[in-house]
């Protein structure tokens, strides 16, 4: 017989309560899906892949006036043109790609920066809110009257994982 106990078997699916979806989770839903719209609009959409990388990376110090100049050039220079290693129409259709979309990626990497702050900046708030309860919850539970509060009191503490201030190397240094 083992030592562990066995697990209660789930309920049906039919019988276990649907997750509640809140104001917050249907935004992020339309975001999510208009991110999608985006990037089904945008024809031949790559995902960074760590064997093309090198060759972007190696693209970036080759001048905007350089491929101009090559687009320009072999028009006139039939051999080059035979060659079919650059493609002159490619080459300005990529060129203006870039020029329109750089605007909109440096859009979409402030809105990210946003998102990000936001999340940070909200959690903030209502961390300070739950720090300075718990301080004052911790003097109210000094009365006798409140004796009740420790119980929640040390779960919080146990839960905030803080040390009385010393860090996790001087705890044990002490100890």
């Amino acid at each position: 017989m083992s030592a562990e106990p066995t697990p209660a078997p789930s309920p049906p699916e039919e019988e276990r309560p649907s997750p509640t979806i809140t104001a917050a989770d249907l935004l992020a839903a339309r975001v999510d899906a208009l991110i999608d719209e985006i990037e089904a609009i945008i024809p031949d959409l790559e995902t960074p892949h760590p064997s093309r990388s090198g060759n972007a990376r190696a693209a970036r110090t080759v001048s905007r006036a350089f491929i101009l100049a090559m687009i320009a050039d072999i028009g006139h220079e039939p051999d080059w043109k035979s060659l079919g290693l650059f493609d002159a129409d490619e080459a300005q259709a990529v060129l203006q790609f870039n020029d329109a979309f750089r605007p909109v990626a440096r859009r979409l990497m402030t809105l990210a920066r946003r998102i990000n702050f936001t999340m940070a900046s909200r959690k903030a708030k209502i961390a300070i809110g739950a720090m300075n309860t718990y301080m004052m919850a911790k003097r109210f539970a000094r009365k006798p009257a409140n004796a009740e509060m420790g119980a929640h009191l040390d779960k919080l503490r146990r839960l905030l994982g803080r040390k009385n201030g010393r860090s996790a190397k001087a705890v044990t240094a002490s100890s």
